[in-house]
């Protein structure tokens, strides 16, 4: 079984110049255009096995949800499928808007 790897808001932070990095809401829609990290693609639970199967399994991916706890069992489906090199963002999104900007949707007023 492919271990998940946690990352902090710091480091992805850091990351986020890495533009082979996927980041991935998996919040309700609402929630992500209300405000999302910069660069996020949305994905629901409906478009997991879509999403996976058109993605490298050795692609870097950053999962993140509210908390960090919801994103992490959709970090280990992705595990479960072979992907080798993904993180949960410990915190969530919650932790990151307390200390870095946030993007919206272009139709959602601020």
């Amino acid at each position: 079984m492919t271990t998940i790897n946690h990352i902090r808001i710091d480091e992805v932070n850091e990351r986020l110049p890495d533009d082979s990095i996927l980041l991935i809401d998996v919040r309700n829609l609402d929630a992500y255009q209300a405000g999302h990290l910069t660069g996020a693609i949305h994905l629901n639970k409906n478009e997991l096995d879509s999403f996976a199967g058109k993605t490298d399994k050795s692609q870097a991916i950053i999962f993140y949800c509210y908390h960090g706890i919801s994103c992490h069992a959709v970090a280990q489906y992705f595990a479960d499928q072979g992907f080798t090199n993904i993180y949960s963002m410990d915190g969530g999104f919650e932790a990151w808007r307390l200390q870095y900007p946030v993007a919206r949707a272009e139709n959602t007023p601020e």
